[in-house]
């Protein structure tokens, strides 16, 4: 597992490509972890995504797709539903500043997490 703090924020540039791009970060994630010949590789970040069909054409390996997997999995548990909802919120202006820094100062830069911050967002 790669835990690559250095990449940018992936909503942000999905929203507003002006902001920084992160493709170049996966990129070299993806190329220094082929060297490992792994069996597969999964992505963690749903956002990351974005640029699948990119970074899967970088490499031999396997590049789960965890969105899709989902969805195989929710159509074979549930094959009589004709529809299944999935709720995706970005935080209001409110709130989204927490959430920013529970998950970018908190986690991933200080490797720990504020209990009554997460209690407070949720």
């Amino acid at each position: 597992m790669v835990n690559d703090a250095t990449v940018p924020g992936r909503i942000s540039y999905i929203l507003d490509h002006t902001q920084p791009n992160f493709y170049d970060d996966l990129r070299e994630d993806i190329l220094q972890q082929s060297q490992l010949n792994s069996e597969f590789f999964v992505m963690v970040c749903n956002t990351a995504h974005y640029f699948y069909n990119d970074l899967r054409s970088l490499t031999s390996i396997p590049l789960l797709h965890m969105p899709c997997i989902a969805v195989d999995y929710l159509h074979q548990q549930y094959p009589e539903e004709k529809r299944i909802g999935c709720e995706v919120v970005y935080g209001d202006d409110s709130i989204q500043p927490k959430v920013n820094e529970l998950i970018y100062t908190d986690i991933k830069e200080n490797n720990k997490v504020d209990a009554d911050l997460y209690h407070e967002i949720l």
